[in-house]
C-alpha cells in the first residue's frame, strides 16, 4: 500500500523522469527575451553592443524621416524602429530546435507592415544591414541586427532560467 506521501514522491519522480512541464517552463522564460529587447530599444535607442562592449546608440533618423515622424506625432530624439508598432508586436519566440545536446531557440518577426507594404521580417533585415538606403534621405542602417540581445540581457535571462530550473527540480524532489 502506498501512503499519500509515498504516492506524492512516486508521482514527482515520474514527472522528473519525463520532464513533464519542463518545456513549458523553459519556453516561458525564453519567450520573455523579445519584450526585454523591445523595452531597451524603445527606451534607450541603443543596439545590443559595440563588439561586446557597451550598448551603442542607433544612428539618428534622417531629416526627411524625422519630418514624417513629427507629422505622425512620433518622437525623433532616438531611433526606436516603432512607427506603426507592427514590427515590435510581431517579434516573438516562434519555436525551438534540438540538435544533439544543443537546444536552440528561434525568434522571428512575422506579418506584414501596413505602412511600408514590406514584411516585418524584411524590415528588420533592412534596418540591420549597413548597405540599405532609404528613399526619404539615404540614412545609414545599423550594421548590426536590431533584434539581438545585449550581454546583460543574456546574463539576466540565464540567471532567471537557472532559478526556474532549480525550482522545478527542487519541487519534484520533495
Amino acid at each position: 500500500m502506498w501512503t499519500s506521501e509515498g504516492r506524492r514522491k512516486r508521482d514527482n519522480l515520474a514527472r522528473a523522469a519525463t520532464f513533464e512541464g519542463f518545456d513549458k517552463l523553459v519556453n516561458g522564460v525564453m519567450a520573455e527575451l523579445p519584450q526585454t529587447i523591445i523595452e531597451r530599444v524603445k527606451s534607450t535607442g541603443a543596439g545590443a553592443s559595440d563588439k561586446g562592449g557597451s550598448p551603442k546608440a542607433f544612428s539618428p533618423y534622417s531629416e526627411g524621416y524625422k519630418k514624417k515622424r513629427r507629422t505622425a506625432g512620433k518622437g525623433t530624439s532616438k531611433k526606436d524602429f516603432d512607427f506603426t508598432g507592427s514590427l515590435w508586436e510581431s517579434f516573438k519566440l516562434v519555436g525551438n530546435q534540438i540538435t544533439g545536446s544543443t537546444l536552440t531557440f528561434i525568434y522571428n518577426v512575422t506579418g506584414q507592415n501596413s505602412d511600408s507594404r514590406r514584411s516585418n521580417s524584411r524590415l528588420a533585415d533592412i534596418h540591420s544591414s549597413p548597405r540599405q538606403k532609404h528613399k526619404l534621405g539615404g540614412w545609414q542602417d545599423e550594421g548590426t541586427n536590431i533584434l539581438y540581445p545585449n550581454g546583460k540581457e543574456l546574463q539576466d535571462l540565464e540567471e532567471k532560467l537557472q532559478q526556474k530550473v532549480n525550482e522545478y527540480f527542487r519541487n519534484l524532489l520533495r
